[in-house]
């Protein structure tokens, strides 16, 4: 069996007009997501942080993190289920946040569960996460310290 001959898992999604089905997320859904919703990703990522701190290793249920996730940041939420459904355009968009609030749950609990077969598995993904966040900081540091610096008169820096 070959690369090609997977078939990526799938969940049917119930809805008062139909059905559509969604898949776990990949590693480019991942950084597109980031990219595309940085303050909203942080919102999340210092919700999981919280979380953490205050239960010990545990992570929230997954019904709580997706309820949490489409109070604090309904695009996100929205986008995740475009992305899962790979509708992720702006039609795909709009029609997922139109869906219900509990349609939507029931999505973005069916992506979770795709996307992460265990809760080690989230564990893993929040701590390469965390990795790559903290080389990211210290090579925006170490190169920011090769920027010019402001000097009057030099044009570079002068307001107007």
């Amino acid at each position: 069996m070959g690369l090609l001959d997977l078939k990526i898992p799938t969940a049917q999604v119930e809805t008062p007009g139909g059905s559509f089905a969604v898949r776990g997320l990949s590693l480019e859904d991942f950084v597109n997501l980031h990219h595309e919703h940085t303050a909203e990703f942080g919102s999340v990522f210092d919700q999981f942080r919280t979380w953490a701190s205050s239960e010990g290793d545990d992570l929230p249920p997954l019904d709580q993190f997706c309820a949490k996730l489409l109070y604090q940041a309904p695009i996100l939420a929205a986008r995740v289920i475009a992305k899962g459904a790979d509708e992720d355009s702006p039609e795909g968009l709009a029609m997922a946040r139109q869906l219900p609030p509990l349609t939507q749950a029931e999505a973005l609990q069916a992506i979770g569960r795709l996307t992460f077969r265990s809760e080690d598995d989230v564990k893993k993904m929040l701590a390469l996460v965390i990795a790559q966040v903290k080389a990211l900081t210290q090579a925006l540091l170490k190169s920011s310290q090769y920027l010019p610096t402001p000097e009057a008169g030099s044009g570079l820096f002068d307001q107007e």
